[in-house]
């Protein structure tokens, strides 16, 4: 069943969001066919894409969504699987939590309110532990309904580790808010060990958002300290406790806009990879950079970017092109579907940063034919998130089909988790990992206003302005985008949200809001 609501393009939608909507409800559409006779993944992929449109602004279609995803999970029949044995249906309190969780997401996206606030504290009230554990195996993967915190699943087993000493870190630092910061100093001494200390400390980053910003800074304040004790440790697990570390303290940074301390992070970051040995596996390398640099282009720090785009690719690529280490890595060793993640994942941040294109769309173009490889089902999973994460920082003319095309050539994404008996997370996260860059803040702009466009402008100067926008467009010059602004202001522009965009310092990526206004693309 195909249903889309009549009104998904009325008044309720800004003219300048329509195009957005129609191509996510494409995306929609195939990520349904693609999960054809699996209803529960059916109702969750409309929930997802009713979270984007929300993030869009668009309530009426995307409550629509939601209400057609709550009616597919209410006619779910119990039911008995070969392998998996007892199916629960709809009504099964997983599903249930699930859909509050959904809810509360879509619905702090429609006010907007900062989506990094934990869901409520009571929401997994009630649940049995295997249903407990479930429900925490879906937030492990989705950055819909968990932007922020990493979930561990196993945590119901409340066994020493990480998690305890992040909450006992952070109970030790209540109190006196002029000993803050001595007293985690303290307290992550008296860890003993470097390496559990950090492991502490990242998961007192990751609990610290709702404690409060001056207790959350002041963790962030002791990473520096914390990462530099831990080279003396081995190296597989020093590099593994160093990259979480390093991942909790950039996201923290991300959230509390706090860009001094991300760039300081990142130095830290490029002088690791500077000396990166050969023998580390190429799933460290890939892990580190699709975790880290989405905090840094959300807090729009370009040049911090490309300097580690730039050291991680002599990394991954020996001194050559992404092209030569595709051609070369693309046999049929153990390792190659991740060394490919790893391309895919520079490729996407070379097009975020509007550089070394031809060689970033030489790899976009070549992923499809390594979907229809045999491989293990896990690192197809991989394989297609991470070219979808990477189209994810394509114009959008140009990513669309190509992500059209990965639903219908990534073949089965399965894994043999005990949650298949309520959903295929795999496949669930290929659709988020669709999705979640087309939501990207420069991409969509002000998608809870109508953005003005003066007709004079683009007359302006024998129609300079769309000359001007058309030419940054076609050959990538996101670096001429105050030349624009200011040729907007000689055009009579006083809008401040278009030129503090254009003016900005942040991070443009190729299908920039203000570039479509003007192209009169969607």
């Amino acid at each position: 069943m195909k249903f889309v609501p009549q009104d998904f393009l009325s008044g309720d939608i800004p003219v300048s969001e329509q195009g957005h909507v129609g191509r996510l409800l494409r995306l929609r559409d195939l990520a349904r066919e693609w999960n054809a006779g699996d209803n529960p993944n059916v109702a969750y992929t409309d929930l997802i894409f009713a979270f984007a449109l929300a993030r869009l602004g668009a309530a009426e279609p995307c409550r629509a969504l939601y209400r057609q995803a709550e009616a597919i999970l209410n006619e779910l029949p119990p039911a008995i699987h070969p392998w998996l044995g007892h199916v629960p249906g709809g009504t099964d309190p997983v599903h249930r939590c699930l859909l509050r969780a959904f809810e509360y997401r879509i619905e702090q996206a429609l006010a907007p309110k900062p989506l990094h606030e934990p869901l409520p504290a009571d929401f997994l009230s009630g649940l049995e532990v295997t249903e407990r554990y479930s429900v925490n195996r879906f937030r492990q993967i989705s950055r819909v309904l968990e932007p922020y915190e990493r979930v561990n699943p196993y945590d119901w087993q409340q066994q020493p580790g990480p998690p305890e000493q992040g909450r006992a870190l952070l109970a030790l630092a209540q109190g006196d808010p002029g000993g803050l910061p001595d007293r985690l100093a303290h307290a992550l001494r008296a860890v003993g060990q470097p390496l559990e200390a950090a492991a502490g400390l990242a998961e007192a980053l990751n609990l610290a958002p709702p404690a409060g910003e001056h207790l959350a800074l002041a963790c962030l304040a002791c990473v520096p300290a914390t990462l530099d004790a831990l080279p003396g440790h081995p190296e597989w697990e020093a590099r593994r406790g160093r990259a979480h570390l390093l991942e909790r303290g950039l996201a923290l940074a991300a959230v509390f806009e706090r860009a001094d301390a991300a760039k300081s992070l990142a130095t830290r970051l490029v002088g690791w990879l500077q000396t990166w040995p050969e023998d580390v596996p190429d799933s460290v390398l890939a892990g580190l950079l699709r975790d880290c640099l989405p905090w840094l282009r959300n807090l729009g720090l370009r040049d911090e970017l490309r300097e580690i785009v730039r050291t991680a690719t002599r990394v991954a690529c020996g001194g050559q092109s992404l092209q030569m280490t595709w051609s070369r890595d693309t046999g049929h060793g153990l390792s190659w579907p991740v060394q490919l993640c790893t391309l895919l994942l520079l490729a996407g941040n070379w097009l975020a940063l509007g550089e070394n294109m031809e060689d970033a769309f030489a790899i976009l173009d070549r992923a499809p034919h390594m979907l229809t490889r045999e491989m293990d089902p896990r690192h197809r999973y991989e394989l297609a998130l991470a070219y979808a994460d990477a189209l994810g920082l394509a114009p959008p003319a140009l990513a669309q089909a190509r992500l059209e095309r990965l639903f219908q050539e990534v073949g089965n994404v399965r894994s043999t988790l005990t949650t298949e008996r309520y959903f295929s997370m795999p496949r669930l996260a290929v659709v988020e990992g669709v999705i979640q860059p087309r939501l990207s803040p420069c991409a969509l702009g002000h998608p809870f206003r109508e953005m003005p466009l003066d007709p004079a402008w683009l007359s302006w100067n024998g129609g300079a302005l769309p000359g001007l926008a058309h030419a940054i467009f076609t050959e990538h010059r996101l670096g001429d985008m105050p030349v624009l602004a200011d040729a907007l202001e000689d055009a009579g522009c006083t809008d401040p949200d278009i030129l503090g965009h254009l003016r900005g310092t942040g991070l443009h990526v190729p299908g920039c809001w203000v570039l479509s206004l003007f192209l009169g693309k969607p």
